[in-house]
């Protein structure tokens, strides 16, 4: 008779175990949530080797500004160009969205004027890169471009991108001038450009700019 009660205790265990077992799969099962795939994007980035003076041309602005604060990553449609038609006739250009990270700024000083950056202006300005989602895509581009310290002031070659609708640069497009003299990223340093500024005195290179613009 003990045998049978023992027998039927450890055989009651069994069963809960079993049952415990079960609700934890299940709640576990239930609990898991889909991790967000992720996509890795090199940008495909090409400047010319040029002289700072053929630089200053080709862009729409330049301007010194104090970096009020890193504002963040903002997902922007762009269009690939690439036209499609649909079974309806319609020829809808292609979306793809991209990462780009964007600052507040206080513009200080202006070489080359354009509307959107005027002197004592706050305007906010961006460069492509990266990570934010869309469409339950994690996209992280890859930007070489330094992030820019907050009550640092930088030289920026600017030009207007309609896609972020403000003010765009790249890598090769922001000089720090924080400093007694110009410290230019890698990437500036191969172009002739960024060489002709890295290491001059600020008050030197931004003279030089000056002198730059004026000629015809």
């Amino acid at each position: 008779m003990l045998m049978s009660k023992e027998r039927l205790l450890i055989s009651a265990l069994i069963l809960c175990s079993v049952g415990l077992a079960h609700v934890t799969v299940v709640a576990q099962q239930r609990g898991a949530q889909p991790q967000p795939r992720v996509l890795k994007r090199q940008p495909s980035t090409f400047m010319p080797d040029r002289s700072l003076g053929e630089r200053l041309q080709t862009v729409d602005a330049v301007v010194t500004a104090r970096v009020l604060s890193r504002v963040g990553v903002r997902m922007v449609d762009l269009r690939d160009g690439i036209v499609r038609r649909n079974p309806e006739g319609v020829v809808p250009l292609e979306s793809i969205p991209a990462p780009f990270t964007e600052y507040d700024v206080t513009v200080t000083e202006v070489f080359k004027a354009h509307p959107a950056v005027g002197f004592g202006t706050r305007p906010r300005i961006a460069h492509s890169g990266g990570v934010g989602q869309a469409n339950g895509v994690t996209i992280d581009e890859e930007t070489h471009v330094p992030q820019l310290i907050e009550g640092r002031e930088y030289l920026f070659l600017l030009n207007f991108s309609h896609d972020v609708n403000e003010m765009q640069f790249s890598e090769y497009d922001v000089f720090d001038i924080s400093q007694a003299k110009v410290v230019a990223n890698a990437r500036l340093r191969e172009k002739r450009f960024g060489q002709e500024l890295e290491g001059l005195s600020t008050q030197q290179a931004l003279q030089n700019i000056r002198i730059l613009l004026e000629k015809p």
